[in-house]
């Protein structure tokens, strides 16, 4: 089950979680919800069934400089990450399988901040990560992992930078150790290896090419 998906950009997910064959019916009662609204989401999940892997994607790129941007609009990255992940969860309840995996994701900000605006984002990436750790004991023997990707080349991407993307990702290229941005099938890749290695638990798998050492 993915959650968090935009239907505008769902090939996107699609490749993302390395889905390679995707038939007419394979997204069949698939459903979108706004994650901040909390009736949203249980009335979203109502009708769902037995839950064996659950991956949420949901969460957008909020920044704005803590001095200056609105409280409200900052909120959002604590709200369609942490909050949503609860509500998720609490909806879902026993559906989730006994032994289900939990994948969460964060992001090279929980290790790299910056200086454009993004502190609230990278605390609500690294609380992410923090969640997970803790759920993972929790909700044992269920598993829950965080997958942190580096610049991934997706059309998430290009909604986020619009015109300002190219000149971002060849300044990107110039410094990050691979002199390439990831794909959305390496990141698919290592979504599907913390679902399905059952040793993996309460971990933060890097996919980001090395980008946290520079």
């Amino acid at each position: 089950m993915l959650h968090g998906i935009d239907r505008f950009l769902l090939p996107e997910y699609i490749a993302y979680c390395n889905i390679k064959t995707v038939t007419r019916n394979a997204f069949d009662g698939w459903r979108a919800a706004d994650i901040t609204n909390t009736e949203a989401i249980y009335a979203a999940l109502a009708d769902v069934g037995h839950v064996d892997h659950l991956v949420l994607l949901a969460g957008s790129f909020v920044a704005g400089k803590v001095l200056e941007a609105d409280v409200s609009y900052l909120r959002r990255a604590f709200e369609e990450r942490i909050w949503a992940a609860v509500h998720v969860l609490r909806a879902l309840g026993d559906k989730l399988a006994s032994d289900a995996s939990i994948t969460f994701i964060s992001g090279t900000l929980a290790d790299r901040p910056n200086a454009y605006g993004t502190a609230v984002l990278a605390a609500a990436s690294a609380a992410m990560e923090a969640f997970a750790r803790g759920l993972a004991v929790e909700l044992a023997p269920r598993r829950v992992n965080t997958l942190s990707p580096g610049p991934i080349d997706t059309a998430i991407l290009s909604k986020t930078l619009g015109e300002g993307k190219e000149a971002y990702v060849q300044s990107l290229k110039q410094t990050l150790p691979l002199h390439r941005l990831g794909t959305a099938e390496e990141a698919g890749e290592a979504v599907v290896f913390l679902m399905g290695n059952g040793w993996m638990n309460g971990a933060v798998l890097n996919v980001d090419g090395g980008s946290r050492l520079v």
